[in-house]
């Protein structure tokens, strides 16, 4: 009974199944198919690899953290020992500057001093401090112009650095004279050779700086030369030459193997007196009547007063800019701005200023091309020139029988000599930010009386000396100066004793 009754039941069941497979649709097929035939993974060993990943990937960035804080403990406390090891040899450069400048401002030296003028005067015990020792750097049996000293770089007690440095200025250098022939002596090395060579001979590396461009030009091959033996030409009315400084340090401190080397240079810049075309000790005023064409440089130690006409006063650079003597230096316009020796340096601003004395007005203007421009030149006139508005030529124009008794720059209209605080002198606040101030074409200077002959005197007063009774006047030495570090360092001689 209970067969028959079993069979029913799966004939209905299978009846029921295939009314049920009529109706479905095939993406509810495909759901049911994939429900009943896709097996599940199994989920009991999913941690453990999941953990491991993760355990080695924090070690790794532990690992990697660890040693990039090493490494940089290290490189740290690298850095530091070279600080202090460079910190030691700076003292030797501002040694170094100190002596030349004692050397061309106090030292009683030609104007322009040869090379063996220099190393004779540096040779002096004067230019060896307490704790210096002059040594010998190029094993040749004389005590060079080079200086050694112990210094203490860390702050602890006693002396862990020991620094060494030189004067160099020689830019020639002559292997000893044959007695048979004395005036022909050979070169022994030059500036143009190479390194190793100069350093034998303790020759500066390189050339002064030119910051004109004159003389490296193919078409002036000739410029660059000079009469004066260690100085080279720049452009047709400067001298320069090249002095170079260089210190070493060591570390004293064992297992600090650190050395730091710098090298510094200077380069002394002399005018010559025929760079100025025109050098006025008084008042420089131009009122023409045709027209007035100026080429080169200018200087006036007083007042430019300017004026009295339109268009007919204009200011050229030296030549076109193709000549190899256009130079900027040759062809600036430069007003006194200097502190005179009187009344504890009292400060004197010279004034460039529209107008005439004769009329003591303000009429007129003048033309000037900026360096570089060769057509549209700058106006100048009462509107922008360097004074205040409603200021007459008379209110700023030297005093001249101060000037000729006294040597005493006073404008007639203040009794006082200090005309920077003059009320009827007081300079345009918009003057330094005018073309021809920021270019360095007009502008005020402190410069230096040239030594020229009665050819370039205007006046023929005192003939040559421009000076009487005063301190000798010095050709001005100026400084331009850089610094390199060099890569690599060799000791000689002495140096292999620290």
């Amino acid at each position: 009974m209970a067969k028959p009754q079993l069979t029913q039941v799966l004939k209905m069941l299978l009846r029921n199944a295939k009314r049920l497979d009529q109706r479905l649709t095939a993406q509810e097929r495909f759901w049911l198919m994939r429900s009943g035939f896709v097996q599940r993974q199994p989920e009991g060993g999913f941690i453990l690899p999941t953990v491991t990943l993760l355990l080695l990937m924090l070690s790794l960035v532990l690992g990697l953290l660890i040693f990039r804080t090493g490494t940089r403990t290290n490189q740290v406390i690298g850095e530091r020992q070279q600080r202090q090891v460079y910190n030691a040899a700076t003292p030797a450069v501002e040694r170094a500057k100190t002596k030349l400048e004692y050397l061309f401002t106090e030292e009683p030296i030609p104007i322009l001093p040869s090379e063996q003028d220099l190393e004779t005067a540096l040779a002096k015990d004067d230019y060896q401090l307490q704790d210096e020792q002059r040594i010998d750097i190029n094993n040749d049996g004389v005590l060079d112009n080079a200086w050694t000293f112990r210094f203490d770089s860390d702050g602890k007690p006693g002396d862990d650095t020991v620094v060494a440095y030189s004067i160099l200025t020689r830019s020639i250098a002559y292997a000893p004279t044959d007695p048979a022939n004395p005036n022909n002596p050979v070169v022994a090395a030059e500036i143009q050779d190479d390194d190793p060579t100069k350093a034998d001979k303790l020759v500066v590396r390189s050339s002064p700086i030119n910051t004109t461009g004159v003389g490296q030009r193919p078409d002036c091959p000739d410029l660059g030369r000079s009469l004066y033996v260690g100085w080279e030409q720049v452009g047709g009315s400067q001298l320069r030459k090249s002095i170079q400084v260089h210190a070493v340090a060591k570390s004293l401190n064992a297992g600090n193997s650190t050395i730091a080397t710098l090298e510094m240079q200077q380069d002394k810049q002399a005018n010559l007196g025929n760079k100025w075309g025109a050098w006025f000790r008084y008042d420089l005023e131009i009122f023409p009547g045709p027209s007035f064409n100026w080429n080169g440089a200018m200087y006036t130690a007083g007042n430019y007063i300017i004026g009295d006409s339109t268009d007919r006063v204009k200011f050229y650079p030296i030549s076109a800019p193709s000549s190899c003597v256009y130079t900027e230096s040759s062809s600036e316009m430069a007003i006194g701005e200097f502190k005179q020796d009187v009344n504890g340096g009292t400060p004197w601003q010279g004034q460039y200023v529209t107008g005439s004395m004769k009329a003591n007005d303000d009429r007129g203007d003048s033309r000037i091309f900026l360096f570089g421009q060769t057509a549209n030149p700058q106006k100048i006139d009462k509107a922008n020139d360097s004074v205040v508005a409603n200021t007459k030529p008379a209110d700023v124009a030297l005093n001249p029988v101060l000037v000729l008794t006294e040597d005493i720059n006073q404008t007639r209209a203040n009794s006082a000599a200090d005309n920077v605080k003059s009320a009827a002198a007081t300079r345009d606040a918009a003057w330094n930010g005018r073309a021809w101030v920021t270019s360095k074409r007009l502008y005020g200077k402190d410069e230096a009386t040239p030594y020229v002959d009665d050819t370039f005197r205007a006046d023929n007063r005192w003939g040559p000396k421009p000076v009487y009774a005063k301190r000798r006047p010095r050709l001005v030495l100026k400084r331009v100066c850089r610094f390199l570090t060099l890569a690599k360092t060799k000791f000689r001689g002495p140096m292999r004793n620290y």
